[in-house]
């Protein structure tokens, strides 16, 4: 009989192959120490424009993808930026962006749960592909708007154009 995730096997098996599913896709993966199934990506060919993490949860057998705003929002400008969030994730079929409020922290998340799905290494990589690609495509045609706004810009300029 198979164990579930959750022993000691199956945490490092579902970390292992993502890694493996990651390293297929060109990217080259710097493990977290301090987060347990946490890792820094960067694509082989050269360095990411912003900040690109992922999380394993094995117990959970979620996968999460997240792109870092690279600065916090100031305080003062943190609801401006929710409001380009707001505006940004109605048309997003595939993730979400979120702010945490107290610290201002940006990011982009898309993820997957594998709930009792047993998928192989190829099936794993054709559900992580898309996602990091929605992900990466999402934060290209944001990251410049939510910065601006960080930085001063009315969401009401942006918006309306």
């Amino acid at each position: 009989m198979a164990s579930w995730p959750g022993s000691e096997a199956e945490v490092g098996a579902l970390l292992d192959r993502v890694v493996a599913v990651l390293q297929g896709l060109q990217w080259q993966v710097e493990l977290d120490d301090e987060h347990p199934g946490g890792m820094l990506l960067e694509p082989s060919d050269g360095d990411a424009p912003w900040p690109f993490v992922a999380q394993v949860d094995p117990d959970d057998q979620q996968i999460a993808f997240y792109s870092l705003l690279p600065d916090e929002v100031p305080e003062d400008r943190r609801e401006a930026v929710a409001a380009v969030l707001t505006h940004a994730n109605y048309g997003l079929t595939v993730g979400s962006f979120e702010i945490d409020t107290t610290d201002g922290d940006v990011r982009l998340r898309t993820s997957i749960d594998l709930g009792k799905a047993d998928v192989d290494d190829a099936v794993l990589a054709a559900l992580v592909s898309p996602l990091i690609a929605h992900n990466l495509a999402a934060m290209d045609l944001w990251i410049d708007a939510l910065q601006g706004v960080a930085e001063g810009a009315d969401p009401e300029d942006l918006l309306a154009q």
